[in-house]
């Protein structure tokens, strides 16, 4: 059971939603792989996203932060002498989606965003 859900971690994205009466929603989303620093490849950049929907229109924010330390020995190749090197990035991102229903229980949702990043 610990290996399915593990799995069930690393495949998706751990999220919560809450939904009224209304038809407004918020939703909170936290990206596994990033928290856990996982090597997955080129994943989202955002660790956490929420979202707050009334009707078809939703509001859209997400940030997430990583850095990275690498450390090159001394060989042959770069003159003996050793290097380090320190990555460290920050995303942010607001933007502003719709809604739109393709069947009785799915729904397409599209939208743009204001991006910034800072490496």
């Amino acid at each position: 059971m610990k290996k399915i859900f593990c799995l069930v971690l690393l495949a998706f994205q751990l999220g919560t939603h809450a939904q009224k009466s209304d038809s407004s929603y918020f939703d909170i989303g936290v990206n596994t792989i990033r928290i856990l620093n996982w090597d997955a490849g080129d994943v989202s950049p955002y660790a956490i996203h929420a979202e707050y929907g009334f009707g078809r229109v939703s509001l859209r924010a997400g940030a997430g932060m990583y850095s990275q330390s690498v450390t090159e020995l001394p060989n042959t190749f770069n003159g003996n002498s050793e290097f380090t090197s320190d990555t460290s990035s920050m995303n942010l991102r607001f933007g502003l989606a719709v809604r739109s229903a393709i069947g009785s229980r799915w729904s397409l949702k599209y939208g743009a965003d204001f991006l910034m990043g800072r490496n």
